[in-house]
């Protein structure tokens, strides 16, 4: 009977797979019917089958399961980017099609005249049949240009630019230009919409360097005083950039140019060769101006760069002398004059350690104020 038995066990997984022969079918089926040992065994197998192919069916889901998110994640991805990307190009292609420079004959220059403090003033007032939407302006070789955008497709339909004791709006606009500390010899209202195109767009000049401006108005000088005009006067803006540009070392020339462009000493004063004197303290800097300066002009060139010697000694943490030489023509004739300042000597006429300007933004400010480089 064990015998029988073990034969019919070596049977059943062929059995229960359904792979037998016909006649080994019959007898595992007989003997199991009278042998409840075998019956077990049967009954065994087919419960570790059927166990095996639930948990194969069960990763079969999984799999298929996160097969359908990750297909639907796909799905909604890609959407969401064809929609992004749709967006950006419709808005792309509306700006391009609807929005214009406004032209020189669709806006009037009103008030344009000089400040008390000597920067240039203006309004741009845009004409009534159209609507300004976004003004932008930027700095190019020493000239500015002004650009005011509006809309092709819609027109105004009341009245917006008007001249009123109020905020600056797109249709009227107010103006401020530190020219002479700049170095802004133009200023132009600009047909283009992409920046600087070497003359590809048009413009239209506003104010020259040669042109003489009668003095502002009361109701200018007001409202400069009262609200932030468009233009490069924005508060703070140049003391920020020196004090972060500040240099501990008067030997790095890179440091220093950062100091002296951000003052436009060139623009302004002319073009000029850096000399340091660094072997043994104290420490000094010297411009050497390559273009002669007439004598009537001498007064305002050297007041000009003493201005600047001040900034460049309290932004320079080790620099103790500024100087600064250039050839004056005086009664037709040729001489070499040469200037300068010590850190003590601009200490004593400010009052204060000149070293303590350079403390922060807000004391760099306070020297620009002190000194007459913004008012």
């Amino acid at each position: 009977m064990e015998k029988t038995c073990d034969i019919i066990k070596d049977l059943l997984p062929l059995y229960i797979d359904g792979v037998c022969s016909e006649d080994s079918k019959r007898a595992v089926e007989e003997h199991i019917e009278g042998c409840e040992s075998c019956k077990r065994e049967l009954e065994s197998y087919k419960g570790e089958i059927s166990a095996v192919d639930r948990q194969e069916e069960e990763v079969i889901k999984k799999i298929s399961s996160r097969w359908k998110r990750s297909k639907t994640k796909a799905l909604l991805t890609g959407i969401l980017a064809m929609a992004v990307v749709i967006v950006f190009g419709i808005s792309a292609l509306l700006y391009s099609v609807t929005t214009r420079a406004v032209k020189d004959s669709e806006v009037t220059v009103e008030d344009l005249s000089m400040l008390s403090n000597s920067n240039v003033y203006f309004a741009l007032k845009v004409s009534d049949a159209i609507h300004a939407k976004g003004v932008s302006w930027f700095e190019e070789k020493g000239d500015i240009y002004i650009t005011l955008k509006t809309d092709k497709l819609r027109l105004k339909n009341t009245k917006t630019a008007e001249n009123s004791f109020a905020e600056n709006t797109d249709d009227y606009s107010r103006w401020e230009f530190d020219t002479k500390m700049s170095g802004i010899k133009n200023i132009y209202l600009y047909e283009g919409l992409k920046g600087y195109e070497d003359g590809k767009s048009a413009k239209t000049l506003i104010w020259s360097s040669g042109m003489n401006l009668s003095a502002a108005k009361t109701e200018a000088e007001v409202w400069i005083r009262t609200y932030h005009p468009w233009g490069n006067t924005e508060p703070g803006l140049l003391a920020n950039t020196l004090y972060e540009h500040k240099n501990p070392y008067v030997g790095n020339m890179s440091a220093n140019g950062r100091i002296v462009a951000d003052l436009k000493v060139g623009r302004v004063l002319g073009n000029f060769k850096n000399e340091l004197q660094t072997k043994k303290e104290p420490y000094g800097y010297t411009l050497l101006f390559e273009e002669s300066i007439k004598d009537k002009e001498q007064d305002n060139f050297d007041s000009t760069m003493k201005k600047y010697a001040f900034c460049m000694l309290a932004l320079i943490e080790n620099l103790s002398e500024v100087s600064w030489k250039y050839t004056l023509i005086e009664d037709g004739k040729e001489r070499a004059v040469t200037q300068s300042i010590t850190k003590e000597e601009a200490s004593k006429i400010l009052g204060n350690n000149i070293k303590s300007y350079g403390a922060s933004a807000a004391d760099v400010q306070n020297l620009l104020y002190t000194v007459g480089i913004e008012q």
